[in-house]
């Protein structure tokens, strides 16, 4: 997949900086390809962590900062 999808490496790191944890997350093709780039893949992960009737203020609002 790499070889196709130039400039990604087949895994996405996330980093917890209050746990000091790093994990690893991969994609399958049709969704790198659904949601191009960065911004793209920012998107997704809000979209599906987010649940719609979280205000941005509510607490059960995860602080990506």
């Amino acid at each position: 997949m790499a070889e196709t999808l130039l400039g990604y490496t087949g895994k996405v790191a996330r980093v917890d900086l209050t746990k000091g944890e790093i994990t690893e997350e991969h994609f399958d093709e049709a969704i790198l390809k659904q949601y191009l780039g960065g911004n793209g893949m920012g998107t997704k992960v809000l979209y599906d962590e987010v649940p719609p009737e979280v205000q941005w203020s509510d607490a059960a609002n995860p602080d990506y900062s």
